[in-house]
């Protein structure tokens, strides 16, 4: 994972330094899952997870696989799984990216 610039190694670091996240990320790290059923698995509200689920999804931690339409008047059912990544964070990285932002 190749991180561009000073914003997203930040948020890259905020969303791995909650353990609810690690947990979830742990929780699809082999199979996919629904918010639904994630919930349920670690005990947390629904729309929580909803939410973390969304913020990993934009930062490319995790990725959607499948949908499925249960019932005409609710949403579909979204299943997750997490994505195989690899983050180096160096301190010349980190010189770089925030001399670039510095520049910006």
């Amino acid at each position: 994972m190749e991180i561009k610039d000073e914003r997203e190694m930040v948020k890259l670091l905020k969303a791995l330094a909650n353990p609810l996240r690690l947990r979830i990320l742990a929780s699809i790290s082999d199979e996919p899952k629904s918010a639904y059923i994630i919930s349920r698995e670690l005990n947390k509200p629904y729309p929580l997870i909803h939410i973390y689920l969304s913020s990993l999804k934009k930062l490319g931690l995790i990725r959607e696989v499948k949908v499925e339409k249960r019932v005409e008047s609710l949403p579909p059912v979204r299943y997750y799984i997490a994505e195989d990544f690899k983050i180096i964070i160096t301190p010349e990285l980190i010189k770089k990216l925030f001399k670039r932002g510095e520049n910006e």
